[in-house]
């Protein structure tokens, strides 16, 4: 499992940046192209770490597939907390994306992957 504290340092220092840039470039966008909001079709959860929290968002999950299928939710998680997942048996086995952490070069294959998937999938929510 990957060290926490690197994750948070990783999340605070580099995600909240690159988060802040497209969300100024979104807003800049909608300004201009003022977006017609639609109910999505294809959700994906993201949730790495502390899978605990995975088993409290059940009802979350249930309504997500009530609303899109099974067959149009996804979940990003980390490979050593997937069997959380595979317990729960809520998600379809394919939409589950592991990332392989042990590796960087494993994770950053697995991270392409999924956002591949993801893309052709056309998921439009997160």
């Amino acid at each position: 499992m990957p060290h926490v504290k690197a994750l948070r340092w990783l999340d605070l220092w580099i995600g909240v940046p690159i988060c802040l840039f497209l969300t100024a470039v979104r807003r800049l966008w909608d300004t201009v192209h003022p977006p017609t909001p639609l109910p999505p079709r294809s959700i994906v959860f993201i949730k790495l770490v502390e899978q605990g929290s995975t088993v409290l968002a059940y009802a979350a999950l249930r309504r997500a597939i009530d609303r899109v299928g099974k067959e149009n939710v996804f979940f990003l998680v980390f490979e050593e907390n997937r069997f959380i997942l595979d317990v729960m048996e809520l998600i379809e086995p394919a939409n589950v994306l592991a990332i392989r952490s042990r590796k960087p070069l494993m994770a950053i294959a697995d991270i392409l992957r999924a956002l591949m998937t993801l893309r052709r999938h056309r998921v439009e929510a997160a």
